[in-house]
């Protein structure tokens, strides 16, 4: 699945390949792998043949986590279109939306906002995905979420705002969209 062979995939599943087979270590799915690399044909190929949409690897991501942290746009689109649960969490209470903000994979935060992502929901440590794109700097990735309510004075657990983590590491662009 990871390089897009949509015909052999169709041919392996005739044979009867298992479609939930997950990899032993990481736990991973084909349609996980496809999904992470971006493959979007892949993708809309095994969910069309019922892969388990919202199944988790070893570290509880979805298939939907793996694709928007890695900013594949039209893949993400096409696990929305296949109802991915674009609200799902991980067992450190991180989402989809958290993991594309933290990339500054704006494209992504887009979609997923547009399709019901919470904006200011929180991951175990109080971060919110305003927060995460703050401190990593990404400018475009904070205005999106600004122009969709996020909140700006929201707290994580130690007090910090996403304008005290802009400012503490540094980006100062950010920080000026901030300010603004």
């Amino acid at each position: 699945a990871v390089l897009g062979y949509t015909r052999i995939i169709e041919l392996l599943l005739k044979k009867g390949a298992d479609i939930h087979l997950q990899e032993p270590l990481s736990k991973m799915t084909a349609f996980m792998l496809a999904a992470e690399k971006g493959e979007w044909a892949a993708v809309q190929m095994l969910a069309s043949w019922g892969a388990k949409i919202d199944a988790r690897d070893k570290l509880t991501r979805t298939a939907l986590m793996l694709s928007s942290e890695r900013g594949h746009v039209t893949t993400v689109y096409a696990l929305i279109d296949a109802s991915a649960d674009v609200n799902a969490q991980s067992n450190y209470d991180r989402t989809s939306l958290m993991l594309a903000s933290e990339q500054g994979h704006a494209y992504v935060i887009e979609a997923l906002i547009t399709h019901g992502a919470r904006v200011n929901k929180t991951d175990r440590g109080g971060k919110t995905p305003l927060m995460l794109a703050s401190i990593n700097g990404h400018t475009s990735a904070v205005e999106s979420l600004l122009l969709h309510k996020a909140n700006p004075l929201a707290q994580d657990k130690f007090g910090s705002t996403a304008l005290m983590l802009a400012t503490m590491k540094g980006h100062i662009e950010t920080l000026k969209f901030l300010l603004e």
